[in-house]
C-alpha cells in the first residue's frame, strides 16, 4: 500500500510500470512528495511525485512519456486529474541547490563573491 486509497495506489503503480517500460534502464523510480509523502494527504490534495532517471531524457523518451501520460489521463479515475509530477536525474538530486550551509547561514557562492 502506497497511499490510504487503493485506486490511487493502482494509478501510481500502473504509471510507474508504464514509465519503467518506456525508460527501461533510465528509470530509477517514482517517489511521492508533498502531502502524500508527509502523511497530510486527503481527498482534496494534489498527487505530487517525482520521477527519477539515471540520465537526462532523450526527445524519443519525452514523446513516449507524453504518450504514456495521455493514456493515463484517459482512465476513468478521479485521481488522474490531480497528478503533478516532475522528472529529475539522479545527478540533479545529488547537487546541492540550497544557498544555506549546515549552520543555517547563507553561503555565498564563488561567483557571487567575485561580483
Amino acid at each position: 500500500m502506497v497511499t490510504p486509497y487503493l485506486r490511487l495506489d493502482g494509478v501510481l503503480i500502473d504509471h510507474a510500470h508504464s514509465l519503467r517500460d518506456v525508460l527501461g534502464g533510465n528509470f530509477i523510480g517514482l517517489y511521492p512528495t508533498g502531502s502524500l509523502a508527509i502523511g497530510d494527504f486527503d481527498l482534496t490534495s494534489d498527487v505530487d511525485f517525482v520521477v527519477i532517471t539515471a540520465a537526462g531524457l532523450s526527445d524519443r523518451e519525452v514523446q513516449q512519456i507524453q504518450s504514456a501520460h495521455s493514456d493515463l489521463v484517459r482512465r476513468e479515475s478521479r485521481w488522474v486529474r490531480h497528478l503533478e509530477y516532475s522528472f529529475f536525474t539522479l545527478a540533479e538530486l545529488r547537487t546541492k541547490s540550497s544557498p544555506y550551509g549546515s549552520g543555517g547561514r547563507r553561503v555565498e557562492s564563488a561567483d557571487h563573491q567575485r561580483r
